[in-house]
């Protein structure tokens, strides 16, 4: 259940400031420190969703009660394998788009890669709770 509840929060504020990057544009973004603002805000909020719910996933694995089984704790172990994946799709989704993107410019403009960084480090974290989900679904 911590899995499907971070995951659901962490994707709907994830979604929401890729929504206040979208509708705007990277540079107006960029510029504007509401907006600026609101999309970090965004992006700490599933860092601290998702953070949050790694953490508890992995103080009930560690405590001696009933909650979670050995199998419970073989999928935790087992479950970050999906973050590289995750991570360096992304990675390689925002380099063949900005370098597609900015063939003729020559050079990517610098604030993108704000964008590159938050997206990773957002896709690391929620690709965690997708692990624990996949582990279970194939047992």
């Amino acid at each position: 259940r911590g899995a499907w509840w971070s995951l659901g929060i962490g994707a709907a504020l994830a979604a929401g400031a890729a929504a206040v990057v979208i509708l705007n544009g990277a540079e107006v973004v960029y510029e504007d420190d509401t907006l600026r603002l609101t999309f970090t805000f965004l992006v700490l909020a599933v860092l601290i969703v998702v953070g949050g719910a790694t953490i508890w996933l992995g103080m009930q694995a560690r405590s001696d009660s009933t909650v979670m089984d050995e199998r419970d704790r073989a999928i935790l172990e087992r479950a970050p394998a999906v973050q590289s994946v995750a991570t360096l799709i992304t990675l390689a989704v925002w380099v063949i788009g900005l370098v597609e993107g900015f063939r003729d410019a020559g050079a990517v403009p610098h604030l993108y890669l704000h964008l590159v960084f938050w997206s990773c480090v957002v896709m690391h974290m929620l690709a965690l709770p997708v692990g624990i989900l996949l582990g279970y679904r194939r047992r």
